[in-house]
């Protein structure tokens, strides 16, 4: 199973990055049952390991948090392979939260016997994948679309995903919801 921890993101937003997917010739536009912020990426797991790292995440004292979508980037500096909408905290404090709680899901994955890649943390919504796109490219599509009001969004709640690859793209599904109802 491909798992990942992510927080969901409300329909009010979705619909509004909707807007954001058109102008890039090839890409590969995100549909919106998709739109996800991921936590922690944790890849292939079996069974064993994934009930060991649902009772890991289920530890987790979840904060309530405040967060915003606003700008626009890239994954890929010369070749951008992914675009995305930025997020972050509406204040510091809750920047801290998020980047805690992605800290805390990661831990988690280790302490169930993951071997995680190690990447810093850049939370954001993937709008589209890409294959054969420029700099330059990448660079209009940024003049065109950014600038757009930030969206808010508030949580204090956040999923086990299993990501189901299909002919067009991959269907995710919740296999745990985690919430502080039962601390």
């Amino acid at each position: 199973m491909r798992l990942f921890a992510a927080l969901a993101v409300p329909d009010q937003v979705s619909e509004q990055l909707l807007r954001l997917q058109s102008g890039v010739q090839g890409a590969k536009w995100r549909p919106q049952e998709n739109f996800h912020i991921t936590l922690s990426f944790y890849g292939d797991v079996d069974e064993q390991m994934a009930f060991h790292l649902e009772e890991a995440l289920g530890e987790i004292t979840i904060p309530a948090m405040d967060l915003q979508v606003s700008g626009l980037g890239s994954f890929g500096k010369k070749k951008p392979f992914a675009l995305w909408a930025g997020v972050d905290g509406q204040t510091v404090t809750d920047r801290e939260k998020l980047f805690s709680l992605a800290d805390q899901c990661a831990k988690a994955g280790i302490k169930a016997g993951i071997n995680l890649e190690h990447r810093n943390y850049q939370p954001h919504l993937t709008l589209a994948y890409c294959r054969n796109m420029t700099a330059k490219a990448a660079a209009q599509y940024f003049a065109a679309n950014d600038g757009y009001l930030p969206m808010k969004l508030s949580t204090d709640k956040f999923s086990l995903y299993c990501s189901v690859l299909g002919k067009n793209f991959s269907r995710y599904q919740v296999l745990t919801e985690f919430d502080n109802s039962g601390l």
